[in-house]
């Protein structure tokens, strides 16, 4: 876990450490992600997003970063986000 003001690099440096690894990165908004059946993204879609930029290579994928920012402050904004962390195997811990 990264925190840190908007404009630190928080997200220059999960691109630069990607790189350096040689692995690739999906970066998404976890805010726009909803459960299945609702409006809006869902979680399946990072790790799609993820498999596309390893060539579609699954061993390629399962060694890449998804890294999820948070685009919002509001509180109730940041626990949804946390049921998307979740969804994607992550145990929260507040």
């Amino acid at each position: 876990m990264m925190m840190g003001p908007s404009g630190s690099g928080k997200t220059y440096m999960v691109s630069t450490l990607a790189k350096f690894l040689g692995v690739p990165v999906a970066t998404a908004t976890a805010t726009s992600f909803v459960q299945a059946g609702y409006r809006g993204t869902a979680p399946e879609s990072v790790v799609k997003s993820l498999l596309e930029r390893a060539e579609n290579d699954p061993r390629k994928a399962e060694k890449g970063i998804v890294f999820l920012m948070r685009s919002t402050k509001s509180a109730e904004q940041v626990v949804a986000g946390s049921s998307t962390l979740v969804a994607l195997g992550c145990k929260m811990h507040f």
